[in-house]
């Protein structure tokens, strides 16, 4: 888009409004002033970023002791994830502005693991013709207590926004945490015991175990 204006004076201001960019991408402003004598000056603005793209969440790895067979884990969980923020053209990007998390238990936030916000979080760098992000990309590392989080229903819940506003969430795979040991128990039909430990008929014996993963087939 090309505007003149021409108006002879010693001193000039006009404004005027950049339509909205249909692309999204990197855009500045280019003035040429030209005098009656001919003299030529050109100016520069730092440059704008249309930026209508959400950060993009990458999927949530997690690692820690873990029963490879059931899945439960026994101990502390770490889950690790990338936050990138680039536009449609895979080069531009306003930069990662925040990310937060919560960590839910049966479908509750718990006190002190709620809208937590991650350090190291910097905004994009400005440069001529591309937008070089130093927040463009951020890998990230949370760990989930298990001493918190013993549960059969823990997932991790993580939002991004970027510096034009977009805003993303996303949610972790179900997580199983389980360090306790299962309780057994022993009972008798028969108690009628005769001098202290001995019986006159046999006696079935009833063991009883509380688990909240038992395996049932072992």
């Amino acid at each position: 888009m090309t505007r003149t204006f021409t108006e002879k004076t010693e001193n000039f201001s006009r404004s005027f409004s950049i339509p909205s960019a249909s692309r999204e991408g990197y855009y500045f402003v280019i003035a040429e002033t030209l005098d009656q004598a001919g003299n030529t000056k050109l100016y520069a603005s730092n440059g704008i970023v249309v930026d209508r793209t959400a950060p993009v969440i990458s999927q949530v790895t997690l690692s820690g002791d873990r029963n490879e067979e059931s899945g439960i884990y026994t101990g502390n969980v770490t889950a690790r994830f990338t936050v990138s923020d680039f536009t449609e053209d895979g080069q531009t990007t306003s930069g990662v502005a925040s990310v937060t998390y919560s960590i839910l238990r049966d479908g509750e936030a718990v006190e002190g693991y709620e809208n937590i916000s991650l350090r190291n979080v910097s905004s994009g760098r400005l440069s001529i013709g591309n937008l070089e992000g130093r927040g463009a990309r951020r890998s990230y590392r949370i760990q989930v207590p298990a001493s918190v989080f013993e549960s059969n229903n823990v997932v991790i819940r993580i939002t991004a926004r970027d510096l034009a506003g977009n805003t993303v969430s996303r949610r972790s795979s179900r997580i199983m945490i389980d360090r306790t040991a299962p309780e057994v128990s022993v009972s008798y039909e028969n108690n009628n015991v005769v001098n202290g430990r001995y019986f006159q008929s046999g006696r079935t014996a009833v063991v009883t175990v509380n688990d909240r993963n038992i395996d049932k087939d072992n």
